[in-house]
């Protein structure tokens, strides 16, 4: 199976494909196949050739082509993923999965953060697809073109970058922690780790040196990114941070979970270092339901043990 961008003599074969892929979807495509149906033969070869915005991509098996995808730049940041489908009787085989990253691959090296898509959340099949791939739903919705009565949500798929904050970039996390609800601040003495949509702050946590020991602090997500994974990344990069030397945490107790991925484990109030004992007992007397956690940086944990059980689909 070999998988390729269109050249114009691919004209016959990508109209052939997508007129079957209309037939066989007709309410999945913003374009009926009656439309399609009508171009000219110019207009095909426009297409194959990339004579537009859109380029297509097609799946040969044997010389035949069996799946296609198509791609068209939405902004300077978000690439569209459009006219996605397999021919019936190759799903299921990787074909599918194929086309998608080469769209993602396209999007990485041409430097859009994100790929964007519509899909009918009622096509479980197509949605759990795109799930897999790392998209996920965003809160947006618009009619399908072809047929105005679906509604259709769109779904991203997100470039996520993890950096040590600048002293410059430390305002937008000041931004990012006021938008939260976090009073604990910045501090240029901190690490400070970023995770970032292109230019856009999704995320950040501070290290914090503090007495001898290095505690987490202030994990937090923007709302518009939260539930895809950034907050398990973010604490993948934490690792090699939290292995030179004794390390705690303070989450809400819901949290504990989480943070055990990387190792971190329930600790005694007697057994924490007497000032981060002294800010527990303030949390819960505020009413905060507060735990202390120790990171067992001695057992020589890394940062790929984190990575086999952190959700890290989002990162190419």
């Amino acid at each position: 199976m070999v998988v390729r961008y269109t050249r114009e003599e691919d004209w016959q074969e990508l109209k052939r494909i997508r007129l079957a892929a209309l037939l066989d979807a007709p309410t999945a495509f913003g374009v009926t196949h009656a439309s399609a149906a009508a171009y000219t033969d110019t207009a095909w070869q426009d297409r194959a050739a990339g004579r537009g915005p859109a380029r297509y991509l097609l799946a040969f098996q044997d010389g035949v082509a069996v799946g296609i995808v198509g791609h068209v730049p939405v902004n300077a940041q978000t690439l569209g993923l459009i006219a996605m489908w397999v021919a019936p009787e190759v799903r299921g085989t990787g074909i599918a999965k194929s086309l998608v990253q080469a769209v993602q691959s396209h999007a990485a090296l041409h430097n859009y953060a994100r790929v964007t898509l519509d899909v009918s959340p009622e096509n479980s099949r197509a949605a759990a697809f795109y799930l897999k791939q790392g998209f996920t739903f965003l809160p947006e919705w618009e009619a399908l073109e072809s047929h105005p009565a679906i509604q259709l949500q769109k779904m991203a798929w997100r470039q996520i970058s993890i950096g040590v904050a600048t002293e410059a970039e430390l305002a937008a996390v000041a931004g990012l922690y006021q938008t939260v609800g976090y009073g604990g601040g910045v501090s240029a003495t901190d690490v400070t780790l970023c995770a970032k949509e292109g230019t856009r702050l999704a995320g950040a946590v501070r290290l914090c040196k503090e007495e001898g020991v290095m505690v987490l602090r202030g994990m937090h997500v923007h709302p518009d990114f939260q539930r895809q994974g950034i907050g398990s990344l973010l604490l993948t990069h934490c690792i090699p941070y939290l292995s030179q030397g004794e390390s705690y945490c303070l989450p809400y107790d819901h949290l504990v979970q989480f943070y055990e991925q990387a190792g971190f484990r329930i600790a005694a109030v007697a057994g924490v270092p007497p000032f981060l004992a002294e800010r527990l007992k303030d949390y819960l007397a505020s009413g905060q339901q507060i735990v202390a956690m120790k990171h067992p940086w001695h057992t020589g944990k890394t940062i790929h043990d984190l990575q086999r059980c952190a959700d890290i689909r989002s990162v190419t």
